[in-house]
């Protein structure tokens, strides 16, 4: 491994958010910071500029022109393998979903930045174990009930899993509920 690979994955395990900044640069190529940021789900732009320092310190990002910045294409080949390797289950303009041991990461893209969830895999693997115990169709309350696992912690674990296909969502009367599929 590089020291470039070591020293990404030191700065996305500080600053997950890193990682969701790296994709979308990779993806545009050649880009200004405003399209960067509304690629990443319409964060702002600050937000944005703060994570992608880190990348333009080791020359992954460089300054082009005034105000276009580009990804470095020496180093391309090298990100791509880096980010391959990351474990990424599921990445759209809202959410990035990454499996990091025995952790999922969930980097939601908000208005005013990132939000960086963490949850542990055992709390899914509970949920699937005691799937006879809930109904057909439940939902975080349910969960939180039969399985006395905190709010909070349910509706994370049930978000993750429907992200990653585990799970089917729809809405009865107003509230969100889930089903497992077969």
């Amino acid at each position: 491994m590089s020291s470039i690979e070591n020293d990404l994955k030191k700065i996305i395990r500080k600053r997950p958010p890193v990682l969701e900044i790296l994709l979308h640069a990779i993806a545009l190529g050649e880009f200004t910071m405003p399209q960067l940021a509304e690629e990443c789900g319409n964060v702002k732009t600050a937000v944005v500029r703060r994570y992608s320092r880190y990348l333009m310190k080791m020359n992954i990002i460089y300054r082009k022109a005034e105000g276009i910045y580009a990804l470095n294409e020496f180093l391309k080949d090298q990100i791509e393998k880096f980010v391959k390797n990351m474990g990424i289950i599921a990445h759209t303009r809202k959410y990035l979903l990454i499996n990091g041991g025995q952790y999922y990461t969930l980097i939601v893209n908000r208005r005013k930045g990132f939000a960086v969830k963490t949850i542990d895999k055992k709390v899914i693997t509970v949920i699937i174990k005691n799937a006879d115990t809930l109904p057909r169709w439940f939902s975080v309350r349910h969960v939180y009930e039969k399985l006395k696992i905190p709010i909070k912690l349910a509706s994370l674990a049930l978000r993750v899993m429907f992200i990653m296909g585990i799970l089917e969502r729809s809405t009865i009367d107003g509230m969100k509920v889930y089903k497992f599929k077969k």
